[in-house]
């Protein structure tokens, strides 16, 4: 859509009713939210601003450019997430979960966390929340250069020969790696300056 009269000032805003069966890739050049819900096929969509996934059967990629946040409910498969100044969110995810973000808080809720699959969370300068179920098993994997970790999970800490000085202390403090449960899946989770925490979803 475009207009000739540089005066006009507008919006307009496209619905599409599409097969479930469709696979989605969608990139949106100017400004503009993006919504997609109920889709079974593979779904692609960068844009600049926000965007809106819910109720997926296949692989998820989205990226916003600039200010946007990203929001993924109810998904089935991998889901990759990229953002640069905006948050992320992911919650009921029942596979693989890829966030990156430059200086937005990652979010992100497992009701059962399958034993294959992986969660690796990144972000520069914001917070990370991941909340897993109270039967969890999986290796981890956590680190945060200049805020705090935090662990409402039990983790059996991997063995390692230190002193028991300040260094020892700030590094618990800042990084894990060890097991919940029996282990299995694997998660990664990593900030420069935002804190780390591990919650228990009742």
């Amino acid at each position: 859509t475009r207009h000739v009269n540089p005066k006009l000032v507008g919006l307009v805003e496209y619905e599409l009713i599409v097969p479930a069966s469709l696979n989605v890739n969608l990139v949106i050049a100017e400004h503009g939210n993006v919504s997609i819900n109920d889709i079974n096929g593979s779904i692609n969509v960068v844009t600049n601003d926000n965007i809106s996934i819910a109720n997926t059967n296949q692989a998820v990629s989205a990226r916003t450019l600039k200010k946007g946040s990203i929001s993924i409910t109810n998904a089935q498969r991998p889901v990759n997430a990229e953002s640069h100044y905006g948050n992320i969110y992911g919650e009921n995810i029942a596979h693989n979960f890829n966030a990156k973000s430059t200086s937005g808080k990652i979010s992100v809720i497992y009701k059962t966390l399958p034993l294959a699959s992986s969660i690796d969370l990144k972000t520069t300068s914001g917070h990370i929340l991941l909340a897993l179920p109270a039967d969890t098993n999986a290796e981890i994997r956590g680190k945060t250069t200049h805020g705090t970790l935090f662990s409402a999970h039990s983790i059996m800490l991997k063995p390692y020969a230190t002193q028991l000085n300040n260094m020892a202390w700030n590094k618990f403090k800042k990084e894990v790696d060890g097991t919940i449960g029996t282990g299995k899946a694997t998660i990664a989770l990593q900030s420069v300056s935002g804190n780390v925490k591990i919650a228990e979803v009742k």
